[in-house]
């Protein structure tokens, strides 16, 4: 009720910002109490994963002049120049692109690199870092609000508690609770296991699953006697985890894992799953959290979203269907669909306007049920003709989802 409370007064502080323009000067109370008064967007720097992804969610994306090194979502900020990384920030080299506003966590520092900043005159909002849902709201709204963006800020975190509710109410009827084992890499030699009061156990619970490092917190190095004795079900780790060590053979070969149910089972979860995906609570906290959800309990239908995402060469595709509100209908598990859902390298090359509602009809086709001249019904109302370019183009690895068919194909019809 307090956290409720907090936020309803949160959302009434800020209502006069969501009546102004765009450009127009707003004072925002940041994480330590300071009053950080924001007029000019015109170059921000975004320094942390979570904040970088926020800014472009919230439409500043082109706003963005530097980044730091956690700034790996999306795929443009990892295209702009870094200041460095979160935790070790110098001064000098963020005034050199002469921001207008720096946007950071509490985790960033050292504290005199933000200070000095301050002293010199620009705008530093620094917001919180908790690595929980209520955490991840209470990350953007301040950011939101310094961006004049508070009602999509609410919408945001509309959509994850949503998704996350739905993510429990999944695995609210399961009477087996897999008992999980959360190792991170944060480089080749820096290896250990997540217990309790971490972003990874929060991340566990809310997927329905048990941590089973119980009676440790934070993080704890690595050992084969803790591994082996913890016997989990299921290891989940990050891709980047993975690919520090080495892949996921050398991953295999670290102290104890192979010794363990997870392993002899197959039951290793990384794939998709970056450090920021997984462990930044961002704005996309809801999707990693229905993700993990499935992941982790086999026994639960996949529907159509959950397994493009899954898929991981198909991610515009899946921009796409969220950006013309498709997910919603493809989530539908009483429904049955066939997708055909262009690559990302053939949509990062078509130039033209992509409507997915052209790409999905009713009913499900498997590819031997599909014949030159045959016309299907979209869902944006136009007709799919099927024909011999787009039976070309089907790569031959159809996906089952368990409300539909995806078949991945290697071009976008028309071209």
């Amino acid at each position: 009720m307090r956290g409720l409370l907090a936020a309803c007064l949160f959302v009434l502080l800020f209502l006069p910002v969501m009546a102004q323009d765009n450009d127009d000067p707003v004072t925002v109370t940041d994480f330590y109490g300071n009053e950080v008064t924001i007029t000019d967007r015109s170059r921000i720097i975004g320094i942390g994963g979570a904040v970088t992804e926020l800014i472009y969610e919230l439409g500043y994306g082109d706003n963005l002049i530097a980044v730091d090194e956690s700034s790996i979502y999306p795929e443009a900020a990892t295209e702009l120049p870094q200041v460095g990384y979160l935790r070790f920030l110098s001064a000098e080299p963020i005034l050199s692109y002469e921001p207008t506003l720096i946007i950071t966590t509490e985790d960033a520092g050292p504290p005199e690199a933000l200070e000095q900043l301050r002293t010199i005159g620009i705008p530093v909002l620094v917001v919180p870092a908790e690595d929980t849902l209520e955490g991840a709201a209470d990350k953007i709204r301040p950011i939101a609000a310094a961006l004049n963006r508070v009602e999509e800020g609410e919408q945001i975190i509309q959509q994850m508690q949503a998704d996350i509710e739905q993510a429990q109410a999944l695995t609210a009827n399961l009477e087996e609770r897999p008992r999980v084992l959360f190792v991170f890499a944060g480089s080749s030699v820096a290896l250990g296991v997540m217990g309790q009061e971490t972003g990874a156990n929060e991340m566990l619970r809310l997927a329905g699953a048990v941590n089973v490092i119980e009676d440790q917190t934070g993080y704890i190095p690595l050992t084969s006697e803790a591994i082996v004795a913890a016997a989990p079900d299921i290891i989940v780790t990050t891709s980047l985890s993975v690919e520090r060590v080495g892949g996921f053979d050398r991953f295999l070969q670290l102290p104890g894992i192979a010794l363990t149910p997870a392993a002899e089972n197959g039951r290793i979860i990384y794939e998709g799953m970056d450090d920021l995906y997984l462990l930044g609570f961002t704005p996309r906290l809801g999707d990693a959290i229905l993700d993990l959800t499935y992941l982790i309990h086999e026994s639960l239908p996949r529907p159509i979203p959950v397994v493009t995402r899954l898929e991981g060469s198909l991610g515009l595709f899946l921009e796409a269907i969220e950006t013309h509100d498709l997910e919603a209908t493809l989530m539908d598990e009483m429904s049955g669909y066939t997708v055909f859902a262009p690559t990302d390298d053939a949509l990062a090359a078509y130039t033209g306007d992509f409507n997915p509602g052209d790409y999905i009809v009713m009913g499900m086709y498997l590819a031997d049920d599909l014949f030159e001249g045959t016309t299907l019904p979209t869902l944006s109302g136009n007709t799919l003709t099927v024909d011999a370019a787009l039976l070309n183009a089907i790569s031959g690895r159809d996906l089952e989802a368990a409300n539909g068919i995806i078949h991945i194909i290697d071009s976008v019809m028309g071209e």
